[in-house]
Order: C-alpha cells, then sequence, then structure tokens
C-alpha cells in the first residue's frame, strides 16, 4: 500500500458541475439532520477554519465568476446558481455557521489537520464531513493521524513516515490528490453505519421490490433481481494542500458514484476494475469488506450472470 499521490492544477482544487445544485441542497439536508456526528471544529483553531473559508471563496470568485459574484460594497457573495448569499468576511459568525456555508457551496468533504508538538503528529481539528462513508467523523476530531488510520491495514508500517514526510513539504502552492474507492450496495451517500454492516445491508437493500435476491438457507445470489444501477463504485478524489498563514494541511474529498450497469458497459474500465478486485487481498480485503460485496459484484461485472435490466437508470441518493 502506498500514497499514489498526483500532482493536479490548483484551478481544479474544487469542482463546480451539472450535479453542484442536486448535491448542495442533499449537503444542507443532511448537515442539518446529522451535524453532531458530521461537523466539529476545536474552538483553538477557530482562526485555521476562517483562513481555509477565505481560500475557498477567493478560489470561487476568480474561478467561477459568473457563479460567486461579489457585491460592489465587497462584503457579500452571492451563489448564483444557489441563490445563496454569504458574507466575505466571516470573522464575526459561529462555528457552526461557518462551516455550513462551506458545506454547502462546495460539494466537497473537507478536513483541516493542524500540526501537533506534543504529539510531534498533524492533528484533525476540524472537519465537515457529511458524504460519510462508514464511520463517524466527529469522533476523529483531536486525534493524531496514527490514531485516525490505525484500522487501516499496513499503515503504520507503510504510510505513516511518507505521509507525515509529505505533509512537511507540501507548500499552499502544491495541490495533491489520491483516489480511494469501495463498493456502495445502496443509495446512502451519508451513511453512519461500520462496514461490517455490509452483507446485512445487501439483504435489505431490495425493500423497494419486496424481493430478497439473497436465500436464506443456502446464501445463494438471485442476481436477476437485482437493479445493479443500485450498486455503485463509490470513488473518492482526495486533494490535499496547505493553507499559507497557519501552515496547516487542508484535505478537501470529492465523492463519485459509478453504477455498475454503466460500468460494466465500459469495457476498458469495467476489466480494470475486475483486476483491482482480484488483486484486493488479505487485510486489505477485510478492511474493504469484500467477503460482503465479492459474490454479488464480480459474476455481474464477468457478465456470468444479469441483473432486473441493462437500462443504465440514475435514481436519486436517498437524505
Amino acid at each position: 500500500m502506498s500514497m499514489a499521490l498526483n500532482k493536479i492544477n490548483k484551478n481544479d482544487w474544487i469542482l463546480i458541475d451539472d450535479k453542484y445544485k442536486k448535491y448542495s441542497d442533499l449537503r444542507a439536508e443532511i448537515f442539518d439532520k446529522y451535524t453532531k456526528e458530521l461537523v466539529y471544529c476545536n474552538k483553538n483553531y477557530k482562526d485555521d477554519l476562517i483562513e481555509f473559508y477565505d481560500e475557498v471563496f477567493q478560489f470561487l470568485t476568480n474561478r467561477y465568476p459568473n457563479y460567486f459574484i461579489e457585491s460592489d460594497d465587497w462584503k457579500t457573495i452571492l451563489n448564483t446558481i444557489l441563490n445563496y448569499r454569504l458574507p466575505i468576511d466571516c470573522k464575526k459568525l459561529t462555528i457552526i455557521e461557518i462551516l455550513r456555508i462551506l458545506s454547502i457551496n462546495i460539494n466537497e468533504d473537507f478536513v483541516i489537520l493542524c500540526w501537533d508538538e506534543k504529539s510531534e503528529e498533524y492533528v484533525l481539528r476540524c472537519n465537515s464531513t457529511c458524504f460519510a462513508a462508514g464511520f463517524i467523523p466527529t469522533e476523529n476530531v483531536n486525534k493524531p493521524l496514527t490514531k485516525i488510520h490505525k484500522p487501516v491495514p499496513g499503515y503504520k508500517e507503510n504510510l505513516k513516515f511518507p505521509m507525515s514526510k509529505f505533509f512537511n513539504r507540501i507548500t499552499s502552492k502544491d495541490f495533491y490528490y489520491r483516489v480511494n474507492w469501495f463498493v456502495m450496495p445502496f443509495l446512502n451517500l451519508c451513511y453512519l453505519a461500520d462496514d461490517e454492516k455490509y452483507p446485512e445491508n445487501l439483504k435489505t437493500f431490495y425493500k423497494d421490490s419486496g424481493e430478497n435476491p439473497i436465500n436464506s438457507e443456502t446464501g445463494e445470489i438471485d442476481h436477476s433481481k437485482i437493479d445493479y444501477n443500485k450498486i455503485f463504485i463509490r470513488s473518492e478524489r482526495q486533494t490535499l494542500t496547505k493553507l499559507p498563514k497557519s501552515k496547516s494541511v487542508v484535505m478537501v474529498v470529492r465523492t463519485y458514484c459509478y453504477p455498475l450497469t454503466q460500468i460494466r458497459k465500459e469495457e476498458e474500465i469495467n476489466d480494470k476494475l475486475i483486476g483491482a478486485i482480484n488483486g484486493i487481498k488479505g487485510d486489505l480485503a477485510i478492511y474493504k469488506g469484500k467477503e460482503g460485496w465479492q459474490n454479488l459484484v464480480l459474476p455481474y461485472l464477468k457478465g456470468e450472470v444479469n441483473g432486473l435490466t441493462d437500462e443504465i437508470i440514475e435514481y436519486d441518493f436517498d437524505r
């Protein structure tokens, strides 16, 4: 396992696409419903959050001037897509108010990591993770990276030192990204269950049709009952940079979901995914919950079985 980092242009740091408004509305609902579980900032690091706010909206007004327009008095910014007006200076806002504005106006989740002399590690001091995947984000706040990544196979042996070295070297002019992926067999972009719940989710996922595709006695799967438009490869683009004043490290995470019906129609991508799944072994397979979904996914991708439909259908994600 490695960090597998690649450089990107700063223009691609935060993205606006055709799903922006839909996801912004979804994020607003999720933020308000699960505030205590998903967002937090240590009050001693409010200045770091303010600096991130300033960097984000300076970026957005420069990168997308038709969508983020500064007022003539330089006091507010109008998000023309959402018809949402926000202050340029956020210092008088509460921490939660700042976190909410950021979480709605960008589709990326984010964490702010600050250097801690006592532990000699970067510590997570602030986060907003509206699209949490199988964990409770606020449980990681005020923890050093080593503790946060304890469940990750091989982190301490293979990743701790190179990650620390990279964080010390990166500057505010650098933008690097890495990609993480896993199988998501339901229509929830935000779910707080443990990875161990994956097999159970497979059994309850098909409540819409009233049919259970898994035989309760044999455990065999009837793939013809499964709508593979509701089973996704969930990919996260994790982009790292450093704030110019505080030197804190910021990671923004953009989530993409690709239904298996779409992937199976794209031969090159489909073949690469099959190879990647076959390459997941040992502790990493356990970490990614492979046992819970491999018999559901691999036969379909290989063309050994067919699902309920070959048509690509785009469903709305649940709140």
